[in-house]
This record gives C-alpha cells, sequence and structure tokens, in this order.
C-alpha cells in the first residue's frame, strides 16, 4: 500500500546532517549514539522524516550563531533567481538586511535547506520563488506580468514600477503616471527611450535604475526623514 512506503533520505539532507554535525563539533561515538536512537548506523538509512528530527537535534546542538556565520554565496541553478528576489525586496523596502547570510536563512526557513547550492529539487526551488514574489506582491504591490514566458527585463521594471508607486505613496516624487518614470530611467542611464517598457532596456540598465531608487526609498524610509511608510 502506498501509505506504508516509506519515503527515503534525500540527498541535500545528508549533507544538511554533515554540515551540521561539523558545526555540533561532536565526537564519532556521540554521532553514532544518535544514529542509534533512530535506530540506524549510517545517515544513508534513515527516511526523510528521521533524518528531519535528526537535523533538528544537531541544530540544537550546534552554536546558535554557526548556521549562517560563513554563509556562502547563493550558488546553485536556483540561487541567483532567489537571490535576485531577495534584493529586490531591499531595493523595494521591505528587506532590511540584504545579506547572502539572511536570503539563506529566509530559504531555510522555507525548505529546512541551508545553503541554495544544495536545493536541487524543481518543486521545492519554485516554491521558494513563488513565496518571494508572493511577498513582494502583497507587501510592496508588485505586479508581476502574468504570462509565464516574461523576459527578465519585464519583470525587472514590474519592480522599478512598484518602486516608483512607493515613492509617490511615501510622497518623494509627484509625477503621476509613467511619464514621470520614464524621464528618471532616461536620466540615469543617459539615453532617450521611446516609452517606459522600452525594448532596448537591459538587465542591467533596470538594476542601475532599480538601485537608484531603492536609495531613495531607504532614505525616505529612515526615522525622522519626510514621511515615514505605513
Amino acid at each position: 500500500m502506498n501509505s506504508h512506503v516509506r519515503q527515503i533520505i534525500q540527498p541535500a539532507q545528508i549533507r544538511a546532517i554533515h554540515v551540521l554535525k561539523g558545526q555540533a563539533a561532536i565526537g564519532d561515538g556521540a554521532y553514532r549514539d544518535l544514529l542509534a536512537s533512530h535506530g540506524v548506523s549510517s545517515s544513508k538509512e534513515l527516511t526523510a522524516a528521521q533524518a528531519g528530527r535528526l537535523i533538528d537535534q544537531l541544530r540544537g546542538m550546534a552554536p546558535r550563531t554557526a548556521a549562517h556565520a560563513r554563509a556562502v554565496p547563493m550558488t546553485g541553478k536556483y540561487g541567483p533567481i532567489i537571490r535576485a528576489l531577495w534584493i529586490a525586496g531591499y531595493n523595494l523596502g521591505v528587506v532590511q538586511d540584504r545579506t547572502d547570510a539572511a536570503c539563506c536563512a529566509f530559504v531555510e526557513r522555507q525548505t529546512n535547506i541551508q545553503r541554495t547550492v544544495w536545493l536541487t529539487d524543481p518543486k521545492t526551488a519554485t516554491a521558494v520563488i513563488e513565496a518571494l514574489k508572493a511577498w513582494l506582491a502583497r507587501t510592496a504591490d508588485v505586479e508581476w506580468p502574468g504570462k509565464a514566458s516574461a523576459s527578465l527585463e519585464e519583470r525587472k521594471l514590474a519592480v522599478i514600477r512598484a518602486q516608483w508607486a512607493r515613492l509617490q505613496a511615501i510622497g518623494v516624487v509627484f509625477a503621476a503616471g509613467g511619464g514621470g518614470l520614464q524621464t528618471v530611467i532616461e536620466t540615469h542611464i543617459g539615453r532617450d527611450l521611446r516609452r517606459v517598457d522600452d525594448p532596448s532596456l537591459t538587465a542591467v540598465e533596470l538594476d542601475g535604475v532599480s538601485r537608484m531608487l531603492g536609495r531613495r526609498i531607504r532614505a525616505a524610509m529612515k526615522p525622522n526623514t519626510r514621511k515615514s511608510a505605513a
């Protein structure tokens, strides 16, 4: 019966166990005792559920700051995508800590996986990405392109439009519509555009605009500067 099928331990869980074992600085004898408490002699014999419980035990034994003290860059197939969304949140003023360590902590809360290089399951990675997008839509009013085939530039422009709207809501800028935003983009990139979503805009140019608007948002949201965001 399917209800009795035991899900085997995942490779990412095995890697997490060995990383946490090192962080907890426990000896081989103590580690064998931990495994024995789960009825196995090797981590590869654990089920996915047992591995999850062992990971929780090891986390409790590791120093509180060890998990992310040496956080690595957001590598792996999905790391750059997740990091880009995290930085978008920072430039929108809803993420306070833009570091990879903070982003890794978010990923870990969502998946129990500490590093994005270990995030190899497409369904799990997609869940993290969609959770970030939904959060930015909810907290910063980002209107993501509805079509699945939307380009990278279209997604970046969606963030910039939300940044512009936040600056208007905060009271930093007062130009309504896309005309004011188009002028700001043109001034920043040093060339004229046919429209705000001009197809000639590059990802690098849009990243520069987003960083610039992000600085303005964060400056406006600091205590005792203009109006604070609600």
